[in-house]
């Protein structure tokens, strides 16, 4: 198994994207505009019954277009079944709360977006 996904030194966030994207599913995307950025903040056990770390991320959400490949499983690492989940089995679909308020705050957007107000 790798390291978590981040961007490595000297690299464009957007080559990071494309490049997770290809190492954990197998796709290979074109990575376009900026969508959302956040925060996430806890605490987590170093290794079982040892002491814990403060971890702070920031992360970025792209939008992604042009997906090539056959989806599949990262090789020897932890993403174990990628899936494309249509937005309305997302109520049920049990997600991290960073991911669940990702998704609500990009939802919120879209739907804004798109429903015309008015003549």
């Amino acid at each position: 198994m790798d390291d978590p996904g981040g961007v490595e030194h000297g690299e464009h966030p957007a080559e990071t994207i494309g490049r997770e994207f290809l190492e954990e599913t197998g796709l290979t995307v074109t990575v376009g505009e900026l969508l959302y950025v956040g925060s996430d903040r806890r605490t987590v056990p170093l290794k079982a019954g040892m002491d814990v770390v403060d971890l702070h991320t920031v992360f970025s959400v792209c939008a992604v277009t042009s997906v090539v490949g056959e989806m599949r499983a990262e090789q020897d690492g932890s993403m174990d079944a990628p899936a494309w989940i249509p937005i309305a089995e997302l109520a049920r679909t049990p997600l991290l709360n960073t991911t669940k308020e990702i998704l609500d705050n990009l939802l919120c957007c879209l739907c804004s977006a798109v429903i015309p107000v008015g003549r």
